[in-house]
């Protein structure tokens, strides 16, 4: 339908108006009493223009007063958000309860929020399931937050509390650890430790200036007493340590090995280092050198061909003879007896038919001075009156100037007796 003209009298009647118009009763509505334009609504509400409907403006916008929007969900598809407000308020409504703070949306993840905790009245900055529409954050871990420098009151983990300059272990008996990482130390940077416990009770207890004046006032000019703890001398430098006294009764030396003169400690073995020299150990008193203890000494060993040279008194144990050995004349090497057996006391008799000088004896005496020979009750004398080869007795007259053969006569009773010592 074409637009006709319409008549400047029509014209200025209808557009000044004092009654309302319609535009299809409420596509457009012009409230002429109140000065209000509603579109697609025919009562419009208190406002100048009310729109019942989707809106789409295009094109930049001014909003010179305020802005309340009433719906439950504002959406905002902006790259960038610029607020000039310093304060936001979220929860303006005041409901009790609710769990408060900015969510930041992670897809295929839990979303990570920074909020106040109403229940435990706490700011948190965590990761979280729950979703915009929560009233309540359910927590999924703590996330973690880093910064420069951070001021606060107070901070709490799980087992420490930091508030102003107090550092408190929250659980009782715990142990507040400083642990520095790798090689890294613990530097108080010049300050002095103070309040420590007044005695350490291990080793690497630090102790108080009153517990170490203490200890040093125990020290005089011929003591030294260190309780339970140990003292320590060292010379870091090119020096020596020199103690002198008339008797130390007990030094006790932390190391792996000690050089003292000639000797050199280390573990449980002393060595003499100067070279074929004795190994003296001097009692200028009357006392003994007395060995304490449920065991045993072992001797010094070696074969005959190993013997040192004999001294007065020397004793050693022979690996060849397996008998302990002295030298009493300084020359000499005697064997000892270790044990004694009794012995079986033989005798053997034969009768002289005048002629017979040789007797097989029963055993093999060790020497001709180990028997007793009677011819008819007289002692003959070895070597004089007889011999003795393996275990054969010979009467053969071997007396100096004598070289007859003699012979029991006939008849005479031959008593020889074995047995009653053993040559050593």
């Amino acid at each position: 339908m074409a637009i006709q003209r319409i008549g400047g009298n029509m014209l200025e009647s209808n557009l000044t108006r004092s009654a309302n118009l319609a535009f299809q009763t409420d596509l457009i509505y012009l409230d002429i009493s109140n000065d209000r334009v509603g579109i697609r609504t025919d009562s419009p509400g208190n406002f100048a223009l009310d729109v019942n409907g989707n809106t789409r403006i295009q094109g930049n916008q001014t909003i010179t007063g305020d802005l309340e929007v009433q719906g439950t969900t504002t959406t905002i598809n902006t790259t960038n958000t610029t607020v000039e407000d310093p304060l936001l308020l979220l929860n303006s409504s005041a409901s009790t309860g609710n769990d408060s703070g900015i969510m930041i949306n992670r897809t295929g993840s839990n979303n990570a929020v920074f909020y106040w905790d109403e229940d435990n009245t706490t700011f948190k900055i965590v990761t979280s399931t729950s979703d915009a529409t929560s009233t309540e954050v359910i927590d999924t871990a703590f996330a973690n937050f880093q910064m420069n420098d951070l001021t606060v009151n107070s901070v709490a983990t799980d087992g420490l509390n930091i508030s102003d300059n107090t550092i408190t272990s929250t659980r009782s008996n715990d142990d507040i650890n400083l642990v520095p990482s790798g090689t890294g130390a613990v530097n108080v940077n010049g300050a002095k430790i103070t309040n420590l416990a007044n005695t350490p009770t291990a080793d690497t207890d630090a102790a108080n200036k009153k517990y170490v004046d203490d200890q040093l006032s125990a020290i005089s000019p011929s003591t030294i007493s260190q309780g339970n703890s140990n003292v320590t001398v060292s010379d870091s430098g090119a020096g020596s340590i020199t103690m002198t006294a008339d008797g130390i009764t007990q030094v006790t030396v932390d190391a792996t090995s000690v050089d003292i003169g000639n000797f050199t400690f280390s573990g449980n073995k002393i060595t003499q280092t100067a070279s074929n020299a004795n190994y003296e150990m001097d009692n200028s008193g009357s006392g003994n050198f007395v060995f304490i203890g449920t065991t045993g000494i072992i001797l010094p060993k070696g074969t005959t061909a190993e013997r040192p040279t004999a001294q007065e008194g020397v004793i050693r144990y022979n690996t060849d003879t397996s008998k302990y050995e002295v030298s009493q004349d300084g020359s000499t090497w005697t064997a000892l007896r270790t044990e004694q057996t009794a012995r079986e006391i033989i005798k053997d008799v034969f009768t002289g038919d005048g002629s017979t000088t040789s007797f097989q004896l029963t055993t093999t005496p060790a020497d001709a001075d180990n028997v007793i020979v009677y011819i008819d009750g007289v002692m003959q004398e070895p070597v004089y009156n007889y011999t003795i080869t393996g275990n054969v007795l010979a009467f053969d007259g071997t007396a100096p100037g004598d070289s007859s053969v003699e012979s029991p006569h006939i008849g005479a009773r031959v008593v020889v007796i074995q047995g009653l010592a053993e040559a050593v």
